[in-house]
């Protein structure tokens, strides 16, 4: 049994197998399985987070049954889980801040809202424009340099991690990534 676990990014195995109906080497095969699958992820290979597996029940064969063959039979068990569990990729977004001339402001408005930045404020300080905004990290590949570009070299970039967000699917307004995301 899969279910999300927001609050562990790490997985969470439990087994509910009783009295060693499963012999322990078994159950620890299910969940190397589990892990394994999980850290190739079901979409594009990036690893999946904040999922808690439940073993809960199972048979062995004294002579047909391995460890690896448990092991094999966690990482299908969740393979075939994973589309009915509500996966979603995620992407890396990005605080960011420039502070640019007056004169520019506007293009450079416009270059970060033309990578799917939001603006989230305005400031001026000390005779330039500060702008507050969030944007995928996947969108920023020589963002630095165009924007010094557009400033005639004015512009100054700084950015910081800020938190994932579900990367935005083909029937998004939104247009597609520029680049593959981390999850």
């Amino acid at each position: 049994m899969f279910e999300a676990n927001a609050y562990n990014p790490d997985l969470v195995f439990a087994s509910r197998i009783a009295g060693g109906a499963i012999p322990g080497d078994y159950v620890a095969g299910v969940e190397k399985g589990v892990r394994s699958a999980l850290s190739q992820g079901p979409f594009a290979g990036f690893p999946m987070i904040g999922v808690k597996a439940t073993l809960v029940d199972g048979a062995w064969h004294e002579t047909d049954s391995s460890a690896l063959a448990f092991e094999v039979a966690g990482r299908a068990c969740f393979r075939e889980a994973a589309p009915h569990l509500g996966v979603q990729l995620l992407e890396p977004i990005m605080r960011v801040e420039v502070v640019t001339p007056a004169d520019y402001a506007g293009s450079i408005t416009g270059e970060l809202k033309s990578r799917r930045g939001q603006i989230r404020d305005q400031e001026t300080r000390d005779g330039a424009v500060v702008i507050h905004a969030t944007m995928p990290l996947a969108t920023m590949f020589k963002l630095e340099e165009t924007l010094w570009s557009r400033s005639n070299g004015q512009a100054r970039l700084s950015a910081c991690y800020a938190r994932y967000e579900p990367v935005p699917g083909p029937d998004s307004r939104d247009p597609p990534p520029a680049a593959a995301a981390f999850a």
